[in-house]
C-alpha cells in the first residue's frame, strides 16, 4: 500500500503503521516501544531488511527521532524512520514489522527526484531545458529556465506573421463565422462562410442535393435477410421489405403465405392465412422457412 511520495534524501520523516489484534482484528491501542515481541523494519528497492531500534516519544509532537514510536489513535502508530531510509540510490521503501499476538500493517513510500511539496516548481531548477519553454507573464512572455529579462519578442513577431498569412490564405477575418469548407489543404473561399442563424449558400445547397441523389440513384442495398420484420426498424429496411415481396416469388397455399429469397427455393418470410367462408385473414409475416 502506498504511504507517501517523498523527495530521495529527505530527512525527519515520519510514517503511520496499524496495528490489530491477530485474533479478532480489532486496533491494538496500548503498544509501545518495547512492547513484548515488538521489532519494526524498513527495506529499501533492492536492498535487505534493517531492523529498527524502537525509543519512546514524550509526544506526538516531540521532534523526530531516529526509531521513535507512539500510539496516535485507534490502532495507528508513529514511526520516525532514519534518513537512511530515504537516501539517494532506491525509488522506494518499503516498512513493517512484528507485535507478538498482533499484526502490523505497514507500507511503502516512493521515492522520487523532485519535491511534491514544493508549491512553485516542485524543486526543478528548470522546466524542461532552458529556452525551451515560453510562458505568459502579464503583458508580455519569458522563456522558463532562461536568464531574468530575456525576451522572446522575435517569437512573438513569428506567430503573428504566420497567422496574418493565414488569414490572407483564407480570406477570412475569423469574425466568430464558420470559415469556408476546407478543400485541398486551404480554405476554398469560393463556397463563402456561414454565419450563425443564416441559410446554407446555394453552393453548399447544391453539395447537399448531390449527396442526396447519390444515396438514392448510386448506392445500392442488399435484400432482407430471413427473419421476422421488425415492428420498429429504419426507413431503408422497411423500404427492402416491400421492394423483395414486391419483386420474389411468392406462394400462397390453403393455409401458408409463403415469400422466397432471391434463390426461389428458400422460405424467408411466411404468414398464416384461414378462411372460414366469411373472413378471410393473414396473419403477421414472421420467419421463414
Amino acid at each position: 500500500m502506498l504511504h507517501d511520495i517523498v523527495k530521495k534524501g529527505s530527512v525527519d520523516r515520519s510514517v503511520t503503521l496499524r496495528i490489530i489484534d491477530s485474533t479478532d482484528g480489532t486496533p491494538e491501542t496500548a503498544v509501545v516501544y518495547n512492547t513484548a515481541g515488538i521489532d519494526l523494519w524498513y527495506r529499501r528497492e533492492g536492498a535487505a531488511v534493517v531492523s529498527i531500534t524502537e525509543a519512546t516519544l514524550a509526544a506526538l509532537t516531540t521532534a523526530h527521532t531516529d526509531g521513535g514510536f507512539l500510539t496516535i489513535s485507534h490502532g495507528y502508530y508513529r514511526l520516525d524512520l532514519p534518513d537512511a531510509a530515504f537516501a539517494t540510490g532506491a525509488n522506494h521503501v518499503d516498512f513493517g514489522g512484528t507485535v507478538t499476538g498482533m499484526v502490523v500493517i505497514g507500507g511503502r513510500v516512493r521515492l522520487v527526484d523532485y519535491d511534491p511539496e514544493d508549491a512553485v516548481r516542485m524543486g526543478l531548477t528548470a522546466l524542461p531545458a532552458s529556452g525551451t519553454l515560453v510562458v505568459e507573464t502579464g503583458d508580455s512572455f519569458a522563456r522558463l529556465g532562461a536568464p531574468a529579462g530575456a525576451s522572446v519578442s522575435a517569437d512573438v513577431a513569428a506567430v503573428k506573421v504566420d497567422t496574418a498569412a493565414i488569414l490572407v490564405d483564407t480570406g477570412t477575418t475569423l469574425d466568430g463565422r464558420i470559415p469556408a469548407a476546407l478543400v485541398g489543404g486551404k480554405m476554398d473561399t469560393s463556397v463563402g462562410a456561414v454565419a450563425v442563424g443564416v441559410d446554407l449558400s446555394a453552393t453548399m445547397k447544391a453539395s447537399v442535393n448531390t449527396e442526396v441523389l447519390d444515396v438514392l440513384n448510386v448506392d445500392t442495398f442488399a435484400e432482407p435477410g430471413q427473419g421476422a420484420p421488425a415492428a420498429t426498424t429504419t426507413l431503408a429496411a422497411k423500404i427492402n421489405y416491400l421492394y423483395k415481396f414486391l419483386r420474389n416469388k411468392i406462394t400462397q397455399t390453403s393455409t401458408t403465405l409463403s415469400i422466397f429469397a432471391d434463390d426461389g427455393t428458400t422460405v424467408d418470410q411466411k404468414s398464416t392465412v384461414s378462411d372460414d367462408a366469411t373472413i378471410y385473414t393473414r396473419g403477421e409475416i414472421g420467419t421463414g422457412p
